[in-house]
């Protein structure tokens, strides 16, 4: 009698067994279609079935972490992603958590650690061109967009570095400036003097210009008034000449004219 019951309770177990994995099977199937259709909000609700049958079931929440990323409530799918993390999984399976994790940060506009992701997953899983391409887009998007908190300890560097710089640059012109300024000093004294020496030469030089205009214009008229004398002169003489012949000839006439008289007396 004891025998049939403890066989029967078996039977019961295993019965039980054999209908909650076949349920959770099921329950299974229907999430991984709905999530192949993309229908998204049914399929977290069988999966979360799913794990409400077996919270330990690997397919149901790697399966739930890719819903939640699909319907964009990225905590939810990242805090999965982590947890599988902490779980002995195959290789590729591994692989494939830290690819997903990775397209998480990505979303998240965390490029630094969507990189690290990346390239662990690289590591394990190395022929695979989508994690290759995520890896170098990553990169690049970090360099173009560098974590605020690396970009910050890297202008503080800079800053720091420019104003050391500046620091050491003024040090060393303090007396380098010092000289130039000195030659600078002695070369504007010198242009002063040398624009004095040739404001006075020019000063010099016009008032001899004015004295010599000075000098001439007096024996300029001078020479024109003696030429003017001496026309003055010259056409008195020759108004005098003429004169004189003038009264030649008269002369010459009255004695012709004595002369002719006298013989017809």
């Amino acid at each position: 009698m004891k025998n049939k019951s403890l066989i029967l309770v078996f039977l019961s177990v295993f019965f039980i067994i054999q209908t909650s994995a076949q349920s959770l099977n099921y329950k299974l199937k229907q999430a991984n279609d709905a999530f192949e259709e993309s229908n998204y909000t049914e399929a977290k609700d069988y999966y979360e079935q799913v794990l409400s049958l077996d919270s330990t079931n690997l397919i149901g929440r790697f399966g739930l972490a890719n819903t939640y990323s699909n319907l964009n409530q990225l905590k939810e799918a990242q805090g999965i992603y982590e947890g599988l993390l902490q779980q002995s999984l195959p290789r590729d399976k591994y692989s494939d958590v830290l690819h997903n994790l990775g397209n998480i940060f990505m979303k998240n506009k965390d490029y630094a650690k969507a990189f690290e992701s990346f390239k662990k997953a690289i590591i394990l899983s190395p022929e695979d061109d989508d994690i290759r391409y995520n890896l170098v887009l990553a990169q690049k998007l970090m360099k173009k967009d560098p974590p605020k908190s690396q970009q910050n300890k890297q202008d503080q560097k800079d800053n720091q570095k420019d104003q050391e710089d500046k620091k050491d640059k003024k040090d060393e012109q303090k007396p380098q400036d010092k000289k130039e300024n000195e030659k600078k000093d002695k070369k504007d004294k010198q242009k002063e003097e040398s624009k004095k020496k040739e404001d006075q030469k020019d000063r010099e030089q016009k008032g001899k210009q004015e004295q010599s205009q000075s000098d001439s214009q007096p024996q300029q008229v001078k020479q024109q008034q003696q030429e003017a004398l001496l026309k003055h002169i010259k056409a008195k003489e020759e108004k005098t000449q003429k004169k004189i012949q003038q009264v030649k000839n008269f002369l010459k006439s009255q004695a012709k004219s004595k002369k002719k008289n006298k013989k017809n007396w």
